[in-house]
């Protein structure tokens, strides 16, 4: 209160409670307990009875429920789970999910004439705050008692030497001030301010217990005599105000704090890409450090002369007798006065090491650090580098809500997805929103319009906008070397996923055009080191990543005619035989691909290209990505003349990524009709192909009488392969996975698990053991020993195929993850808790990973996750991961209406549908 902070003054209870009343009238409530260290920390019974807690509770009640309240202990809490630390947690954080369920626990703990209601409960436990780090008794020596006057000391301009008689002083009269006199409780006045005029001496009551400047400063100034020899120094100076919307650097701060307090380095660098939140993180850690560091001052490059006026006139020195010294002497000088008083933390933003070398002394004191921050994460080994990176999903979706100020969406959610993690991007999105513009129209434009979006305004909290940081940036970079901005060019077009370094370093020496202004081995490497150097890049181990946001912006502001030729020196660097290790994702393929079908490229040969992906991004799993890259490649070719069989050929895969991918059998159906139209008489192999294609479809879209049929078709096919067809092997297998796995659908057991068995046995035959198609049979053979009753079989397939898709590479295909749920579901039903959330949470990871393509797939596996927690009868844990998956079903959209109507009957009945993860039948055709 003394040194500023913003309150206004302390109404003292008596013994252990007082009240903190702030500049503008808002008041806090707070109740004191200590604890020993001999006992145990404090359970939520105890805080109800002996920690202040219920009498907290009858003060708020009291006093008209509108103040914060906040209880603090010396004893620590008990960190069991559902006990005293959870309850802190949930009141810091006001999350509902965490704070709902404490609402009964709370009513039946607190016990009082007066019952409180659930409104009142939750109320009270939204206007309190639970603070467990008080010192203990033990704790307190007298550089505590130093420190705690210190800043009052300073604005007084009075040495630390009578820090103990000031705070002799000051406890001393708070001591006065809490004794209770004529028996009238303090919450009685504050709950009936009426009767401050009833003539019972209340208002002599109020003055007496009120601590304010005004009472406390002619005390302090009795004590000690003022001195001239120190100038007022503020705590803080040149840095900008931390945002309270500030989130997710926790670890970066802790490295901070770590760094700041260890005897060596001196010398600390927070470097990344412009607008990645470097000064917002100082400037967070500076509030966090206030009680340990006596001086923190901020210098900024452009006005670091007048800065340094300003922290010289606050240390007593004449910044006149200074001025004919450069920049670097008079920091020198600086710092040397700051060593004889205080320990000190000189923050200087926007350094480079060249700079750094010209301004700062060749030592630091061992009671000072100086903290830069930089965009660039190249620096001498004398500094220490903390890197920040983008934020993750979580927090970078919380600060853009904030910003924007608007109630939380699934359109948020996809912006927040888009922006990538940076915090520049996502406070001028919020900005945006915020102003009027609604979620929806931002995400619609930002797909074809970021880089003009992130070109308006400038943000409060940073000098420049996103795209004007990001120009600047590159510029750096090509400062160093003029190569640089055609590498990241020709990296953005593939939108942000990783792409093999070795790649880039074999097609620069061989491709012409683009990348042959890249051959000179000493241009290519000096380009990647710059890129790196600016945190335009990221180069870990082989792979090179930008973000994704920068990738975007940069292919953005490329001119048309640059990005044609961009596409052409990415799609020589992945079409030509170059071994690659490891090799380019599918991913950074189906993205590259989808730039080219946004160009007026329309040509058969690139129509035929993402043919080839699509049908690659399926072999993979990623059935959405290839559906959308098929659904091109299709639409590109139709104005080329595009021959009839080709034609039929992208249909039919177009045919596979909507079943896989959508799950749409009707729409299957029709573009393998289709593809049989064109075929019909130029190709009989394709023609036979496509028939039996259409018969699988028809399985999975059976009706009861078709089984008749079907079994009919089986017959045929199976005196074809007996007649020496030997070609027919394999869709009699496919034809006996499919038509096994709808007799599952029907609980015609022992029919299903002989066709399935006679289907791994022929696969085996033809492919081995360790193929996908043999995990999909293993998965549906599993299905039908789960429903038989027989879980210990079931399980040992499950694993078999899971351990196929391993053998085949492909750990990130959906049908994998699918066994996964459905194993994990089982092992749930054991009693298997542990191995059983590790499948489920790993196969959301997995799907997670693959971006928003894969929104529906996320879908399915938070769908199977809450499964789980059902099962192991964790109902809330459950209920959020169903409600998220029912939002991101929603948002997925096309021909999945129906199965998330189904998830949302689930979630809201509470039950649990067993196998509805299975794979469909015949997915195991491929």
């Amino acid at each position: 209160m003394l040194a500023g902070g913003g309150v206004e003054e302390v109404l003292c209870e008596w013994h252990e409670d007082y009240v903190v009343v702030f500049e503008g009238g808002d008041r806090e409530l707070r109740s004191v307990k200590h604890r020993e260290a001999s006992q145990n920390p404090w359970t939520v019974r105890q805080l109800a009875t002996d920690g202040g807690l219920t009498h907290l509770f009858e003060s708020w009640r009291r006093t008209g429920r509108t103040h914060r309240c906040v209880l603090q202990t010396s004893g620590g809490l008990n960190p069991r789970a559902g006990e005293a630390r959870d309850l802190r947690i949930a009141c810091a954080t006001k999350e509902p999910d965490q704070l709902e369920p404490w609402i009964d626990r709370m009513m039946e703990t607190i016990e009082l004439d007066v019952p409180p209601t659930a409104d009142d409960m939750r109320g009270f436990l939204l206007a309190l705050y639970v603070e467990d780090g008080l010192p203990r008794r033990d704790d307190i020596r007298a550089r505590n008692l130093v420190d705690l006057v210190e800043p009052y000391l300073q604005r007084k301009r009075v040495s630390a030497n009578h820090a103990a008689a000031v705070y002799a002083a000051i406890v001393s009269e708070i001591e006065v001030a809490s004794r209770n006199r004529g028996g009238t409780p303090l919450i009685d006045v504050l709950g009936n301010p009426e009767r401050l005029s009833a003539g019972e001496g209340l208002d002599e009551l109020l003055t007496s217990k009120r601590l304010t400047r005004s009472r406390l400063e002619p005390i302090v100034d009795q004590v000690i005599p003022l001195h001239g020899n120190l100038s007022p120094l503020p705590m803080r100076r040149g840095l900008r105000v931390a945002s309270a919307r500030f989130v997710g650097r926790d670890d970066e701060l802790r490295v901070l704090d770590a760094l700041a307090r260890a005897a060596d380095p001196r010398r600390i660098v927070v470097a990344g890409l412009r607008g990645i939140g470097k000064s917002e993180l100082v400037e967070q850690f500076s509030t966090l450090i206030d009680e340990d560091f006596s001086v923190v001052w901020a210098l900024r490059q452009e006005t670091i002369r007048q800065d340094l006026r300003g922290l010289q006139l606050a240390l007593g020195l004449a910044p006149d007798a200074y001025s004919s010294l450069d920049t670097s002497d008079q920091l020198k000088a600086v710092f040397e006065r700051l060593d004889l008083t205080h320990r000190w933390i000189v923050v200087i933003d926007d350094l480079s090491p060249v700079e750094a070398s010209d301004l700062l002394p060749a030592e630091v004191s061992d009671r000072g650090t100086v903290i830069a921050t930089s965009p660039t994460v190249e620096w001498p080994p004398e500094w220490h580098v903390v890197e920040v990176g983008k934020l993750d999903p979580e927090p970078s979706r919380a600060l853009l809500a904030a910003m924007a100020d608007v109630p939380d969406s699934g359109e948020l959610d996809d912006i927040a997805e888009r922006l990538d993690g940076i915090p520049l991007a996502l406070v001028q999105a919020g900005a945006v929103i915020g102003g009027g513009m609604p979620a929806a129209t931002y995400r619609d434009l930002f797909d074809l319009r970021a880089a003009e979006l992130l070109s308006q305004g400038t943000p409060s909290n940073h000098p420049q906008p996103v795209v004007a940081a990001l120009q600047l940036a590159i510029a750096s970079a090509e400062q160093r070397c003029e190569a640089s901005p055609i590498l990241l060019r020709v990296w953005s077009a593939f939108g942000g996923w990783p792409v093999p370094r070795d790649l880039t370093i074999a097609a620069s020496a061989e491709t012409p055009g683009l990348l042959e202004r890249l051959r000179d081995p000493l241009a290519l490497y000096s380009a990647m080191s710059s890129l790196e150097a600016f945190a335009l890049a990221a180069v870990d181990g082989q792979l090179v990543e930008l973000h994704t946001l920068v990738a975007d912006l940069v292919w953005q502001m490329s001119e048309q005619s640059e990005q044609l030729e961009t596409l052409d020196a990415a799609l020589q660097m992945v079409d030509r035989p170059v071994d690659a290790d490891p090799p380019v994702e599918l991913p950074a393929l189906g993205q590259l691909m989808m730039r080219l079908a946004d160009t007026e490229i329309s040509d058969l040969r690139h129509a035929r290209l993402l043919w080839r992906v699509a049908n690659a991004l399926c072999a993979a799993g990623q059935f959405r990505l290839g559906r959308t890259v098929a659904d091109r490649a299709i639409a590109m070719s139709a104005s080329e003349g595009n021959p009839p069989l080709d034609r039929a050929v992208m249909l039919h895969t177009l045919s596979v990524c909507a079943l896989k991918g959508d799950y749409n059998v009707a729409l299957g159906a029709r573009l393998i009709i289709e593809a049989l139209s064109l075929v019909s008489g130029r190709s009989q192999q394709l023609e036979q192909d496509l028939a039996d294609e259409l018969l699988i479809l028809r399985i999975l879209h059976y009706r009861p009488g078709d089984f008749v049929e079907f079994e009919r078709d089986l017959r045929a096919l199976r005196a074809e392969v007996a007649a020496g067809h030997t070609e027919r092997r394999e869709a009699l297998r496919v034809l006996l996975s499919s038509l096994g796995a709808a007799y599952n659908e029907v609980g015609k057991l022992i029919r299903a698990e002989k066709l399935l068995r006679e289907a791994l046995a022929l696969g085996q035959e033809l492919e081995g053991e360790r193929s996908p198609n043999h995990g999909l049979m293993r998965n549906n053979l599993a299905f039908t020993y789960q429903s038989s009753g027989r879980a210990q079989e079931a399980i040992e397939q499950y694993r078999e195929g899971l351990a196929a898709y391993d053998e085949a590479g492909l750990t990130s295909h959906f049908d994998r993850t699918r066994i996964m749920g459905n194993l994990s579901l089982l092992l749930a039903d054991a009693g298997q808790a542990d191995e059983a959330r590790q499948l489920a949470r790993e196969a959301l990871a997995v799907r997670r990973d693959h971006g928003p393509e894969e929104s529906y797939a996320v879908a399915m596996m938070l769908k199977c996750s809450g499964d789980v927690e059902r099962v192991l009868e964790n109902e809330d844990e459950a209920q959020r991961l169903m409600t998220e998956a029912v939002n991101i079903g929603r948002r997925a959209g096309g021909a999945n209406g129906w199965i998330v109507e189904q998830w949302e009957a689930d979630r809201v009945n509470g039950t649990v549908a067993r196998g509805r993860a299975r794979v469909p039948a015949g997915r195991g055709r491929r």
